[in-house]
């Protein structure tokens, strides 16, 4: 993949702005919500967590793993975030 990288974290984001990144990059990445946010949201702290958001401008495929017809129908699929 090429593009631009963005980092966030709590050095240079408002603490409100963060948890709120951080809990839509959760449910991004999961089909359940956290069984205890404020645990979730503590541990993050903790762990002085960083997201990586990038741009894509181009995306590279390998197609050793997908058939003909799965690239046809399929594709790439990107959720937005923000």
């Amino acid at each position: 993949m090429e593009g631009q990288a963005t980092l966030y974290d709590y050095g240079n984001m408002d603490t409100e702005q963060m948890r709120v990144m951080l809990r839509k990059v959760y449910m991004a990445c999961s089909d359940t919500e956290h069984p205890d946010w404020d645990e979730y949201d503590q541990a993050m702290i903790d762990q002085e967590a960083v997201i990586v958001l990038i741009a894509p401008k181009r995306v590279y495929v390998s197609t050793l793993f997908l058939t003909h017809q799965e690239m046809k129908t399929d594709g790439l699929k990107f959720k937005q975030l923000f």
